[in-house]
Order: C-alpha cells, then structure tokens, then sequence
C-alpha cells in the first residue's frame, strides 16, 4: 500500500505511525493547482515535508500528483499548468519519483512527455457498460389513458404499452421520465410517464414484441447523461450493485 498525503497533518500523523510502528512507507504527495479540495498548495509547506522526507529513510517519496479541475477552459488550464510547474520547482532533483497527473480527457491537453502516467479516469468505462433487462408486461391503453403515478403520461391515441422492471431504486434516473429511449429487436421504443421505483414504461406501438423479449436499456452512459443534465461519472456510480447482475462479456 503506498500512502496518498494531501495535508500537513496527515503527514505528521503518518510520522507517528512509521516511528510506533518500525515500518517502511512509500508516499505520493497531492498538490493542489487549483480544484481546492485536497493537496498541498502552499510551497513553504511543501518544503517542509521534502526537509522531512529528505531526513527520515522511513517514508520514502515514490509519486507526485495532481488533478485538474477544469481543462475545457484553456486560459484556466494553463494556470493550473503554471502553479503546477511552480510546486514542482521546489522538490528537489534528488528525489526519484513518478509525477501522474488526471482530471477530466486529460490525453487530449497533455502529451505523455510531460509526466510519467497519466490517470484516464472515466474514459476506462466509456461503452463498455451495457444495462439489459426485458419486458415483464404488455398492455393496451386507448386515447385519453394515463400511464404510471401523477398520470406522468397521457395517450393521444391507442397504444401498447411495455413494462421493463427496472426503476429508480435500480439507478434508471427519474429524470428519464418521458424521455430518451430502449432498444427492443433492433426498434429504439421511446420511454413514457414517470419511471417508477421497480419499473418504467416503454411506448411498442410500432413494433412486434412479447412479454420476455430482451431490452438494452441503455449502453452510452454519455446520452443518458446528457438527458438528465447530468455527467456519466452520476449515471454509473448510481447503478445498483445489489440489484443488477453483472455479466462480463468478453
């Protein structure tokens, strides 16, 4: 385990340890260029704990790293770039250690010459997380019918009507409500009305299906984002786990 130290109080508590404890401890230092959450920011600090390391042959300093809070903005990026380059300036030549650096599609402003790796972040999960389910009830409702709680949708004309038994409680964001789509044999079947805590409704007047015919719920979190006014970080972390079997497909 090699420790993250992103303030000066952590690191004297990890002093603490390595001396109670006889151990030897690898660490990576978080400097802060600009996101104001975690990392040192502050240089005379930052020498304070390099004259600590450079003395103490317990805790060895194997990274430093950072995280950009903003790369859209190239006038706000290179200040981070700038005040980045700053805190480096004052650790010491001597010092061994890989530099990794994240935040965002960071490949696109960074070259891999700038530092040692770069953290990829969300594009590792880009397309690669696929939500099947499949129709659990087919109904017919004539013009005029409401679907779902709060009457979330009311046909203009006859329609059928399939349930998919996934909702809410299963991360298919309420926001989907009337919005977005599924695909149902290669048709895209709009969603309707509110989705529910264990459901939501899917419009199949135009195509042939059956109660069990699969569904491909969604497979970009990106457009699913994008409908909710929201980043594909939300969409993924709020799939539930204990509800949704997971299947690796190779």
């Amino acid at each position: 385990i090699e420790i993250s130290i992103t303030n000066y109080e952590l690191f004297l508590k990890l002093i603490q340890f390595v001396e109670a404890n006889n151990k030897t401890i690898y660490v990576h230092l978080k400097l802060d260029v600009g996101m104001n959450r975690y990392g040192i920011k502050n240089k005379k600090i930052l020498k304070k704990i390099l004259k600590i390391l450079k003395n103490n042959k317990k805790i060895i300093l194997k990274g430093v790293f950072s995280h950009f809070s903003y790369i859209s903005n190239n006038l706000v990026f290179e200040k981070q770039i700038t005040k980045l380059k700053d805190l480096l300036s004052v650790i010491p030549k001597n010092f061994d250690y890989i530099l990794h650096l994240g935040g965002g599609e960071i490949r696109k402003k960074i070259s891999f010459n700038s530092c040692t790796m770069l953290r990829v972040g969300f594009e590792l999960f880009k397309n690669v997380v696929q939500i099947n389910s499949y129709i659990s009830n087919i109904t017919r409702i004539k013009k005029n019918d409401c679907v779902g709680y709060s009457n979330g949708y009311v046909a203009k004309t006859s329609k059928k009507i399939a349930v998919i038994p996934l909702g809410y409680a299963d991360g298919i964001n309420r926001k989907l409500s009337n919005k977005g789509s599924v695909v149902i044999n290669n048709k895209k079947c709009p969603i309707i009305g509110n989705v529910c805590m264990d459901a939501f409704f899917v419009d199949v007047s135009k195509i042939k299906c059956k109660i069990g015919d699969e569904v491909v719920v969604f497979d970009d979190a990106c457009v699913w984002a994008k409908l909710c006014g929201t980043i594909p970080y939300e969409i993924l972390t709020n799939l539930n786990k204990k509800r949704l079997v997971f299947k690796n497909n190779k």
